[in-house]
Formats: C-alpha cells, sequence, structure tokens
C-alpha cells in the first residue's frame, strides 16, 4: 500500500511539543486518537482516509511522540492542542513514555460530561461503534448520536480497537462515504 505521509513535525502547544502526521489531498480531516493510542497504531486508517482527504493525525499529549509532562492534564489543555497541530499544519478546519501519560489522560476523561453541550453541536457528525467494544457500551454510542442534532449513527465490525487495525479500511470507507454527501 503506498503511504501518503508527507511529513512527521511537531506544533508546539504552550511549550510542549505535539507530534502530528499530515497526509494526502482533499477536504481536511483530523483525526484524535483515543486513550494512549499513538498515530503508529492508526497508520492504516491514515492511509485508507489519506487517497481521499487531508488528514492530520496527533500524538495526544502523553502518548506517541509527543511531550509526556507528569503534571494533570485536561481536555481544555488536549483540544488546544489539536489546534496547535491544526495551526502548524496551515488547517483552519476540518469537515466538519514515563507511564504516566496514559495516567494523565485518564484524571483527564475522569468527571468530564459534555451531555448539555452537545446539542452545540451544528456540524455533520458520525458516530461509529464496533459491535464487540469490551470498553464502551452500545448505548453509549446510541445516546451520543441521539444528542448530537442530525448526527448519525453507524454499528461497525470489531471491538474497541477495529477503528485502528483490522476494520480499518472498512471504518474509511464509511467515514468517506459520510464526508462525500456533507
Amino acid at each position: 500500500m503506498r503511504r501518503y505521509v508527507e511529513r512527521m513535525p511537531n506544533a508546539d502547544s504552550d511549550g510542549v511539543s505535539i507530534h502530528y502526521d499530515l497526509a494526502g489531498t482533499g477536504d481536511a480531516l483530523v483525526l484524535i486518537g483515543g486513550l494512549g493510542v499513538h498515530t503508529g497504531e492508526y497508520r492504516p486508517l491514515i492511509d485508507a482516509l489519506a487517497r481521499h482527504h487531508r488528514v492530520l493525525a496527533a500524538d495526544n499529549r502523553g502518548a506517541g511522540s509527543s511531550d509526556k509532562p507528569d503534571e494533570p492534564y485536561s481536555y481544555a489543555m488536549m483540544a488546544a492542542d489539536t489546534l496547535a497541530a491544526m495551526d502548524a499544519a496551515g488547517l483552519a478546519a476540518a469537515d466538519r513514555d514515563g507511564g504516566h501519560g496514559m495516567r494523565r489522560q485518564l484524571d483527564a476523561a475522569r468527571d468530564y460530561d459534555v451531555t448539555a453541550r452537545l446539542t452545540d453541536v451544528h456540524v455533520p457528525a458520525l458516530v461509529l461503534h464496533g459491535r464487540r467494544d469490551r470498553l464502551v457500551p452500545i448505548a453509549d454510542s446510541r445516546e451520543l448520536a441521539r444528542l448530537i442534532p442530525g448526527a448519525e449513527f453507524c454499528l461497525m465490525l470489531g471491538g474497541h480497537l477495529a477503528v485502528l487495525r483490522a476494520q480499518a479500511v472498512a471504518y474509511a470507507a464509511r467515514i468517506d462515504a459520510f464526508t462525500s454527501k456533507s
């Protein structure tokens, strides 16, 4: 499979170095990895999406090649990290290891609830969920899609990391189909 990675630079997010990959051409698509996941783990998904999109994928602080400061993390910090990577890559918008890195990501996730803000999402949204996901209940993903105005929900093959590994091409095809009608 041809690799579409153009460069693997770092962005500065308030003194924290955030590693990102930029690949492909077309409409911009920003991928945000899950807990402890780095871009190398979802390379098949990046490569598949880069066929039709300009893909920005970053390692969250505390993961992969990004800095891993041993201090409390927050979702606001990680959102700023994503924006720093987007700015460094020249993307104005997208289609709508110390061991402490993962611990700090878990700390940031605990008690974080944006349920009340989901009705404020006014961009096309697709919620994909693996049928065999043992970490996140299907009902939670269905509820997420229900609360985001106009969101689509799609149950996919695989478990929690299927999008990154065995089912990456199928997930990319579903994302491509969704973005082509948006």
